[in-house]
């Protein structure tokens, strides 16, 4: 019954996908997207294979769907697609044609929107850098982020890298960094090649927006500290999405900071420029222009075990 409903939509499943090569992607979202999507090594569809993945394009309307493009199709409507090139010095660059990606042992140097020539990461400074902290609130074991704890960075510094995905639609690199005998972070940096679309995206967008995706596994053993993952930016906006400033984003010199926000969407406002951070799980906070993901916690008096496994978050 699954089989022949998936069928009327025109969806092939483990059952009725044998009988032709034809892929059908659907869009639930109330706006168009054009993506890089991933099937099963086996479909055939592809344009990039990854071992027991490939990569293929996907271009719908808002609540619609389509059927994937042939591969030759595919591979013109991205022409040169995403690009990685090694430099000396362990330094990679990745680029789509709309942005531009400096990286060295899992940090990133650069970061330039490649239409308006703008820098997006702060001069001088290094994105994504991991740093551990110490964490011992006063009050609130669960809750509270002491602004003292600050003063206690221990940066985990550069990573070994290596390219793991090569284009033409998706690149990537493997950072891995050991925090201590029992834990460690494996982070994924990749960028999608730019596709280009014929749907009005809205708020002055026609193409969909290119952005640099990170994938973190993570095993954590670790008592009183945090993790975090920092990226200062040059940007300044005094409202973040949908909140506006308060001290649960910047510190506040008579109040006590609650740093720990989840902020699903941080974009700025001030200049018209399409910059942001979008994450799915753990909490992030802002503060002046550096804005910080706290990636892992330790165990608290409520729950003594939090955070003590294996995760893996992007």
């Amino acid at each position: 019954m699954v089989s022949e409903a998936l069928n009327a939509l025109g969806v092939k499943d483990s059952t009725t996908h044998k009988d032709e090569k034809v892929q059908v992607a659907i869009n639930t979202l109330p706006w168009p997207r054009s993506e890089v999507v991933v099937l099963n090594a086996g479909e055939g569809l592809g344009t990039q294979d990854a071992g027991t993945k490939q990569y293929a394009i996907a271009s719908t309307n808002a609540y619609g769907t389509t059927v994937l493009d042939p591969i030759d199709i595919q591979l013109q409507i991205v022409g040169k697609g995403a690009t990685i090139t090694k430099k000396d010095d362990g330094i990679f660059i990745l680029g789509n044609g709309k942005l531009q990606v400096t990286i060295q042992g899992g940090q990133i140097l650069s970061l330039l929107d490649v239409e308006l020539n703008r820098e997006v990461i702060a001069k001088g400074e290094r994105a994504n850098r991991l740093i551990l902290y110490d964490d011992q609130p006063l009050y609130w074991d669960a809750w509270d982020v002491e602004l003292y704890h600050l003063e206690t960075p221990e940066e985990l510094g550069m990573g070994n890298t290596k390219i793991t995905e090569e284009g033409p639609l998706r690149v990537a690199l493997l950072v891995e960094h050991k925090i201590s005998e029992r834990s460690w972070i494996k982070t994924t940096i990749s960028l999608d090649a730019y596709i280009p679309s014929t749907q009005n995206y809205g708020e002055g967008f026609k193409d969909p927006l290119s952005y640099l995706q990170f994938e973190c596994e993570v095993e954590w053993h670790e008592n009183r500290r945090f993790l975090k993952a920092e990226f200062p930016v040059d940007i300044y906006c005094d409202t973040v999405f949908p909140l506006p400033s308060s001290p649960y984003f910047t510190f506040v010199a008579n109040r006590r900071p609650r740093m720990n926000v989840n902020l699903e969407l941080s974009r700025d406002r001030r200049i018209i420029i399409r910059h942001g951070t979008m994450r799915n799980s753990r909490l992030s906070v802002t503060n002046g222009r550096i804005f910080r993901n706290s990636a892992m916690a330790y165990p608290s008096s409520t729950i003594r075990n939090m955070d003590l496994q294996h995760w893996e978050m992007s």
